[in-house]
């Protein structure tokens, strides 16, 4: 089965699943869903970004901007680190990463969408030199200096989703 047609959980404004819908019918900009992201830590502590691709198949919200280096939406009845997994071995190539799970929260403001619910994970490796061209336009490896600078003085180039997550959790991270 393609991956654009497993069932994804669709949540109300506290979280709470409320139905399914089939992926490749999901609106991202009007859908509530869980969202996994993981953030790769080079042994250095340096950030690989990922460029966000412009997609026409499955619209990215985000598109051309920066942001975790994975993220995928978490299908129904799916573990949140099988999601993880699963994420990191279809669009890094890399199987079998040891992930630190740092936290599921709901954001009730998430621009341009209603919300979301996150869970966000951090593995550490140096950045990989092939991946997948569908899911990642670029893999761009900064310090957190530079991220701090980028959003700094060029906000409109980093998603909103990054942002959050960066701002929250960027203390936890082995940087």
């Amino acid at each position: 089965m393609q991956h654009d047609f497993y069932p994804v959980d669709l949540l109300d404004m506290n979280g709470d699943i409320v139905g399914t819908k089939v992926r490749k019918d999901i609106n991202k900009l009007v859908d509530i869903f869980h969202t996994v992201h993981i953030i790769l830590i080079t042994p250095k502590g340096e950030v690989v970004m990922s460029v966000i691709p412009v997609r026409e198949d499955l619209p990215n919200v985000y598109g051309g901007k920066m942001g975790t280096t994975v993220a995928t939406i978490r299908r129904h009845e799916e573990s949140d680190d099988h999601a993880a997994d699963r994420a990191v071995s279809r669009e890094l190539f890399i199987d079998h990463m040891p992930l630190k799970k740092l936290d599921t929260c709901f954001y009730s403001q998430m621009p341009p969408k209603p919300a979301a619910l996150f869970s966000i994970y951090y593995g550490v490796s140096e950045a990989p030199e092939s991946y997948s061209l569908l899911d990642i336009d670029g893999l761009i490896v900064m310090t957190p200096g530079e991220i701090d600078r980028m959003i700094e003085q060029e906000p409109e180039t980093v998603a909103y989703s990054f942002l959050q997550i960066w701002k929250d959790y960027r203390g936890k991270l082995p940087l």
